[in-house]
């Protein structure tokens, strides 16, 4: 199971990613990218068979290519042999967001036929956010559940949103064949404010190897915002934050946050 979403918002230039994995090991940085001020891109799941995937797709938002151009780009790449296997780009899931110099948000996906599963892909625009989601070995109800609480959520910031539509895909029965609770072993989130450095987006998670991936991602934003609500508001936390806490029902009975809402509340 791969779940993610690419997210941009026209008007604040704001970028992000999240990504939920059935595989754990693997270095999820080279999955998925945000570039500040740009966009953002997906380069799931059996990418991971040829590295070369993701830094030619990097490398590509920063060109002149349109999210279209780079797809087909990508697939030309000639892969290594993996366990025997040679199949291309058809066991690969593609998505991108990106603002031209021109100031037009474009987006697209790609799904290749010999991807594992059920599968599915789309990209659209809510408001002022293009996005793109993909999701492979994931059943069609729960991939629109999780498009749908994204699309519920616009008043949410990108990263509460991305955490949010990742639970509603694990939660409403995301594949649970790897793992005895949840549908990922692994996981990332980044989300890039335009003036954040290349290579440093302000919230920059990854869990690897664990059976609690979504929960431990969501636990650690939330630590760090609270955190920082509290140097800013001399030790208080308003309203709006407890409020979009409150989605994040699968917490629930993770030791660390049980402890934290406590003092929240």
């Amino acid at each position: 199971m791969t779940l993610s979403v690419c997210v941009f918002d026209e008007v604040t230039k704001e970028a992000g990613v999240g990504l939920v994995s059935c595989v754990g090991g693997f270095d999820l940085r080279k999955t998925c990218f945000v570039v500040p001020g740009i966009g953002a891109g997906a380069v799931q799941a059996s990418a991971l068979l040829d590295l070369r995937l993701f830094d030619q797709a990097q490398k590509m938002m920063g060109e002149l290519l349109t999210p279209a151009t780079m797809i087909e780009v990508l697939r030309t790449v000639n892969y290594q042999r993996f366990l025997s296997i040679t199949k291309g780009h058809e066991v690969c899931q593609f998505g991108f967001v990106k603002r031209m110099r021109s100031g037009e948000v474009l987006k697209k996906t790609f799904t290749g036929s010999r991807c594992f599963g059920e599968k599915n892909d789309l990209s659209g625009v809510d408001g002022n956010v293009h996005y793109a989601m993909q999701g492979n070995l994931l059943r069609p109800a729960v991939f629109e559940a999780a498009r749908a609480i994204f699309l519920s959520t616009s008043d949410f910031p990108f990263p509460e949103r991305i955490l949010t539509f990742l639970g509603v895909g694990l939660e409403a029965g995301g594949d649970k064949r790897s793992v005895q609770t949840e549908g990922a072993l692994s996981g990332i989130i980044q989300v890039a404010r335009p003036n954040d450095p290349v290579g440093k987006p302000y919230v920059d998670i990854v869990d690897v190897d664990s059976q609690e991936t979504l929960k431990n991602l969501t636990w650690r934003f939330i630590r760090q915002k609270v955190r920082k609500e509290r140097r800013v508001n001399g030790g208080r936390v308003t309203d709006s934050l407890r409020q979009q806490l409150e989605h994040f029902r699968y917490l629930e009975d993770h030791p660390g946050y049980r402890g934290y809402a406590s003092r929240v509340a």
